[in-house]
Protein backbone atom coordinates (compact mmCIF):
# COMPACT_ATOMS: atom_id res chain seq x y z
CA UNK A 1 0.00 0.00 0.00
CA UNK A 2 1.32 3.44 -0.91
CA UNK A 3 1.79 6.00 1.86
CA UNK A 4 -0.95 8.58 2.47
CA UNK A 5 -0.09 12.24 1.92
CA UNK A 6 -0.02 14.05 5.25
CA UNK A 7 -1.70 17.39 5.96
CA UNK A 8 0.47 20.24 4.79
CA UNK A 9 2.56 17.88 2.68
CA UNK A 10 4.46 19.43 -0.20
CA UNK A 11 4.52 16.04 -1.95
CA UNK A 12 3.49 16.42 -5.56
CA UNK A 13 -0.01 15.16 -6.33
CA UNK A 14 -1.30 15.17 -2.74
CA UNK A 15 -4.94 16.04 -2.16
CA UNK A 16 -5.70 16.51 1.53
CA UNK A 17 -4.59 13.15 2.83
CA UNK A 18 -5.62 11.00 -0.12
CA UNK A 19 -3.23 8.31 -1.34
CA UNK A 20 -1.47 9.30 -4.58
CA UNK A 21 -3.01 6.27 -6.34
CA UNK A 22 -6.52 7.61 -5.62
CA UNK A 23 -5.40 11.01 -6.85
CA UNK A 24 -4.39 9.63 -10.25
CA UNK A 25 -7.54 7.46 -10.35
CA UNK A 26 -9.71 10.59 -9.98
CA UNK A 27 -7.73 12.43 -12.65
CA UNK A 28 -8.36 9.65 -15.17
CA UNK A 29 -12.00 8.91 -14.24
CA UNK A 30 -14.63 10.25 -16.67
CA UNK A 31 -17.41 12.24 -14.97
CA UNK A 32 -19.99 9.83 -16.38
CA UNK A 33 -18.55 7.06 -14.16
CA UNK A 34 -18.78 8.91 -10.83
CA UNK A 35 -22.01 7.12 -9.95
CA UNK A 36 -20.79 3.67 -10.98
CA UNK A 37 -20.53 1.37 -7.97
CA UNK A 38 -17.49 -0.74 -7.25
CA UNK A 39 -16.71 -3.37 -4.63
CA UNK A 40 -15.14 -2.10 -1.42
CA UNK A 41 -11.59 -3.27 -0.62
CA UNK A 42 -12.96 -5.86 1.79
CA UNK A 43 -15.43 -7.00 -0.88
CA UNK A 44 -18.42 -7.00 1.46
CA UNK A 45 -20.20 -3.96 0.01
CA UNK A 46 -20.34 -1.63 -2.99
CA UNK A 47 -19.78 2.12 -3.11
CA UNK A 48 -19.66 4.76 -5.83
CA UNK A 49 -16.87 7.29 -6.29
CA UNK A 50 -19.48 10.00 -5.78
CA UNK A 51 -20.35 8.55 -2.34
CA UNK A 52 -16.68 8.49 -1.36
CA UNK A 53 -16.17 12.12 -2.45
CA UNK A 54 -19.31 13.29 -0.62
CA UNK A 55 -18.11 11.48 2.52
CA UNK A 56 -14.70 13.19 2.27
CA UNK A 57 -16.37 16.60 1.91
CA UNK A 58 -18.63 15.88 4.93
CA UNK A 59 -15.66 14.83 7.07
CA UNK A 60 -13.63 17.86 5.99
CA UNK A 61 -16.55 20.18 6.86
CA UNK A 62 -17.03 18.48 10.22
CA UNK A 63 -13.36 18.98 11.10
CA UNK A 64 -13.51 22.61 10.01
CA UNK A 65 -16.45 23.05 12.37
CA UNK A 66 -14.40 21.61 15.21
CA UNK A 67 -11.55 23.99 14.42
CA UNK A 68 -14.00 26.90 14.37
CA UNK A 69 -15.31 25.90 17.82
CA UNK A 70 -11.75 25.81 19.14
CA UNK A 71 -11.05 29.25 17.70
CA UNK A 72 -14.24 30.62 19.30
CA UNK A 73 -13.18 29.16 22.64
CA UNK A 74 -9.75 30.77 22.37
CA UNK A 75 -10.65 34.26 21.14
CA UNK A 76 -14.32 34.52 22.15
CA UNK A 77 -15.47 35.82 18.76
CA UNK A 78 -18.52 34.13 17.25
CA UNK A 79 -20.43 34.36 13.97
CA UNK A 80 -17.45 35.16 11.75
Amino acid sequence: MKPVCRAGSKQRGCRHGLPPAFDSYLDELPESELGTTRATPRGNDTVSVREVLVHLIEEYARHLGHVDLLRETIDGRTGL
